[in-house]
Formats: structure tokens, C-alpha cells, sequence
């Protein structure tokens, strides 16, 4: 193990929600180093190409309203509204923003280059160390050396003071104060071999796939219908799931298709992400050829682009000292200790590869409370995006890019104090 470097925070991806989280720590004052395994960041916003932001506004049919944190607004005015796009209305007084990936991606280094956070990339945490800390209960008294005046066991605690990671395949350590976990897997309890919470089967994932050959006459709306009706007539819904143009994308005749598989993720079977990717590139050809064949306006379509990596929307996720759950999110609950806004409905894709989704109050929103973001076993541990504590209902609501800047930003203060 070579070299080991000191950070006030340590931040684990560079997803939206840990690019916002070193972002806070930065702002806070505290020296910040990001830890990213691939060689770009952004997370499933851009490896996946998502191309919209959700949770960014207040659901309502009437008006465009901010339903976020502060820090994701500013960031979607300065990087995207600043350049010309707009917020789209969809289904149900839905208001999502599209953007371009590319400019997305530089965006994100832009503001972690303006707070001088450094960056790893291509770096894979592989384990962590922990210390022991015993914390005094408040009514001992600090000079009684009685033997009898021990620390209760429940005062025991336990933090990370070493982080080992490989650095493009180099072994060096970091040591911190503090650890905010952004995978969005619960990569760190995993490593430290604490309990999680792996409840139920998970969301079906997505592919991002461009195209060109789409007629220049059709719009986004009328073509899903097309394309939505042939799927389900021929039966080849069932057998590849559903295809859509994303909101915002088309261009003339070119467009991003997102293709979503029809059976969702079972965090049980390995090495199932592995064969999801494998099958979801492999149906797309026949897929592609079967709708050229019963649509005549997709008679030219041609793949362009394919995403490095399926989009999946939840993961493993850790046990903190509280948990946002499926009933608060649809209440709107606004808890005392709330640190993030949640703007976006409960969106689940299941069994039948299409959105089912479950709605509050329009123009309302709920918080996230900061218990969700902190480790429950481990004094110095946080957690943001969609690998915060909650229900896998809750959670469908909470992982979208604006309130995952959100919970990204609030855990950056956390963990700064």
C-alpha cells in the first residue's frame, strides 16, 4: 500500500449526488477528495445517458415552479437553462429539464474545479478501517475514576479512519475525518460487513440508445404512441420490453430511444447486472428490425449510439437512524430535521417495463430527513442519491437527479460539521 493522504471529507462516486456532496464539504471549508471508479463523472446521469432532470419543479398543470434545493437550481440556471433549453410539461402536470450529456458532464467538473476538490478518477474503494470511539454518557462525571463508572455498552461506537482503494490498479490509502458514501450501492457498509437493506425485487433498468432516421414531421408524443401500440399489438412488448423516444431529444430526424428490459432486477442473483447488460444490447438489433418491419415511419431507422452502461434506478441501500418511507413521501411530510426537497412522485418500473406511478398533492413536496443520510453503526459514515436509508417505494421518489443533488448537498454539510 503505497502513499496516504488526509481529507477533512472523502466523498465514494462522482455521481450528480456526490459531485454536489464534495461540493457542500468545499463550500463548508473542509479540504475534499472525490473518489470516482470510472473515468468520468456524473453516474448513470451521463455513463447511463439519462438526458433529463427529474425532481427539479413542482408537479402542476398550471405553472413552473422550483420544487428543489438551492444548489440544484442554481446548477440546472448557470449549466443549462443558461444555454437555451426549457422545462418540458409531460403526463400528469409532470415538469422535467432535458440536457445534453456532454455539457452535463463538463458542467460537474466545472463546479468541483471552482472549489478546488480533488478528483480521482479510476479509482475503486476495496476496503475501510475502523476505530473504535467510546463516548462518555452526559451524567458521568469526567473525574470519577470509580471502577463501578464504566461506559455503557450502547456508548460504544465506531468510525472509519482509513479508506484502501486502487488507483488505476495502484493500492494507496486515504485517511479522513469523515466518509459520504454517493455510490449509491452501500458500497461502504458492504466493504465493512454491516447490515443493509436488500428488500424485495427492484426496478427494471434501462438502455439509452441513439438513433437517426426518425421522420422529421412526427413529433416525441405521437411517435411513443406509435411505437407503444405496435409493441403491445405484436406481443414483442412482453418478449423486449418498451421503447420510447425521450422527452427533449429529438432533433430533426435523430433522437436517444430509451429501452427498458421487461423484468426488473433481483439484487440476489449473481451475476444478473452483468447478464442484463449482455441481453439488453443483444435484443436491441432484433428489436430495432422487428419495428422497422410493422411501423412504416421507423422504415429508416438507424442505431447510432448505444450508452456503456444500463441505467438501473436502485440498489442496495444502507441502515441509517432513520428512514424516509413510502407513506411520508406521499404525505408530504416535512419533518423538523428535513434537509432535502422531493419535488417527484413515486415512480416504479416493473414487470410490464412501463412507469406505474404514485402521486401527492400537486404543488406540494416532502423533505428528506437528515437521520436518511447518516450511518446508523458507524459515527462518521453519510449517505446520499438514490443509496440513501428508505423504503424501495420512498426511494423511487427521492433517487431522481434534482433531489439527489439535494440529499448530496445536505450530507456535503453533514459530514463538514
Amino acid at each position: 500500500m503505497v502513499g496516504s493522504t488526509y481529507y477533512d471529507v472523502v466523498v465514494v462516486g462522482g455521481g450528480v449526488a456526490g459531485v454536489a456532496a464534495a461540493c457542500a464539504a468545499a463550500d463548508a471549508g473542509a479540504s475534499v477528495c472525490l473518489l470516482e471508479r470510472y473515468g468520468t463523472l456524473g453516474g448513470v446521469a451521463t455513463v447511463s445517458g439519462v438526458g433529463t432532470i427529474c425532481g427539479l419543479y413542482l408537479r402542476s398543470q398550471r405553472l413552473i415552479a422550483w420544487g428543489c434545493s438551492e444548489f440544484a437550481q442554481t446548477f440546472a440556471e448557470r449549466h443549462i437553462l443558461s444555454r437555451g433549453a426549457s422545462p418540458l410539461r409531460a403526463r400528469d402536470g409532470l415538469i422535467f429539464l432535458p440536457y445534453e450529456i456532454p455539457l452535463f458532464h463538463s458542467s460537474l467538473y466545472s463546479e468541483l474545479n471552482a472549489r478546488k476538490v480533488t478528483v480521482c478518477l479510476h479509482s475503486t474503494v476495496i476496503g475501510a478501517e475502523l476505530t473504535a470511539e467510546l463516548i462518555v454518557p452526559n451524567n458521568t462525571d469526567s473525574n470519577n475514576t470509580d471502577s463501578n463508572n464504566t461506559v455503557n455498552e450502547k456508548e460504544a461506537t465506531q468510525r472509519i479512519s482509513v479508506l484502501k482503494l486502487l488507483n488505476w490498479n495502484m493500492p494507496c490509502a486515504v485517511t479522513c475525518n469523515t466518509v459520504i458514501d454517493a455510490s449509491g450501492e452501500a458500497l461502504i457498509p458492504i466493504l465493512l460487513g454491516l447490515p443493509c437493506d436488500c428488500e424485495g425485487v427492484r426496478q427494471a433498468p434501462s438502455l439509452s440508445i441513439g438513433v437517426r432516421g426518425l421522420p422529421l414531421g412526427e413529433d416525441e408524443r405521437s411517435l411513443n404512441v406509435v411505437i407503444a401500440h405496435a409493441l403491445l399489438s405484436s406481443g414483442f412488448g412482453v418478449q423486449y420490453g418498451s421503447l420510447a423516444v425521450l422527452p427533449g431529444s429529438k432533433r430533426d430526424d435523430h433522437a436517444s430511444l430509451k429501452y427498458t428490459l421487461p423484468k426488473p432486477l433481483l439484487l440476489s442473483n449473481f451475476p444478473q447486472h452483468s447478464d442484463l447488460e449482455l441481453s439488453a444490447r443483444k435484443n436491441v438489433g432484433p428489436l430495432f428490425e422487428a419495428l422497422k418491419k410493422i411501423i412504416p415511419q421507423l422504415k429508416n431507422l438507424t442505431q447510432t449510439w448505444v450508452a456503456p452502461q444500463l441505467g438501473f434506478r436502485t440498489g442496495t441501500r444502507p441502515i441509517c437512524n432513520e428512514s424516509l418511507t413510502a407513506a411520508a413521501v406521499l404525505a408530504c411530510q416535512k419533518p423538523a430535521n428535513g434537509v432535502a426537497i422531493g419535488s417527484w412522485p413515486i415512480e416504479i418500473w416493473g414487470e410490464n417495463a412501463r412507469a406505474e406511478f404514485s402521486y401527492f398533492a400537486e404543488e406540494d413536496y416532502f423533505t428528506v430527513p437528515a437521520g436518511a443520510l447518516k450511518a446508523r453503526d458507524v459515527t462518521n459514515l453519510f449517505f446520499c442519491g438514490r443509496g440513501i436509508c428508505g423504503e424501495e417505494r420512498a426511494v423511487a421518489a427521492s433517487r431522481v437527479i434534482g433531489t439527489a443533488m439535494g440529499t448530496g448537498y445536505a450530507a456535503g454539510l453533514l459530514a463538514s460539521r
